[in-house]
């Protein structure tokens, strides 16, 4: 009875460390990695270092809100990933890396997800070629379409 009880014991150790690196591993990875887990397509995200001075700090300073709204998976690894980068964007980032995280997540329909994405669609050009104006723009369409 106590073989037992020492392989149940021993068993509930190996399965705590491996949920114990596995939670590491994902709060430990790369944001573009985890959003490529959840945002269907082959997409390049956003970096906070390409957001232009001007426009983060418009953006900062008139609390403009950048609220990605991706509907994302309900599996239960969409709905573990999801939560995770909530927490960092709650706990860990700056405001120039949730406006990041948030602008790989707007949603302008039809399947256009992102703001890099938005810059392909609307101007025809990618997004490190946007003017200041232009990448405000697109933070206010989807503002507008997201009212509808």
């Amino acid at each position: 009875m106590r073989e037992i009880f020492r392989m149940t014991g021993s068993f509930l150790i190996i399965a705590l460390l491996i949920a114990h690196f596995f939670l590491i591993a994902l709060i430990a990875a790369p944001t573009d990695k985890l959003l490529g887990l959840i945002v269907e397509g082959d997409r390049g995200f956003l970096e906070p270092e390409e957001i232009p001075g001007p426009v983060e700090d418009f953006l900062v300073t008139n609390r403009v809100a950048v609220n990605g709204d991706y509907e994302l998976d309900n599996s239960s690894k969409g709905e573990l990933v999801s939560g995770i980068l909530q927490l960092r964007k709650e706990y860990f980032m700056d405001p120039v890396e949730q406006i990041a995280l948030d602008a790989n997540l707007l949603n302008y329909g039809e399947g256009l997800v992102g703001i890099k994405s938005a810059s392909e669609y609307y101007y025809d050009k990618p997004l490190s070629e946007v003017s200041d104006r232009e990448w405000i723009t697109l933070v206010n369409l989807h503002n507008i379409f997201s009212k509808k």
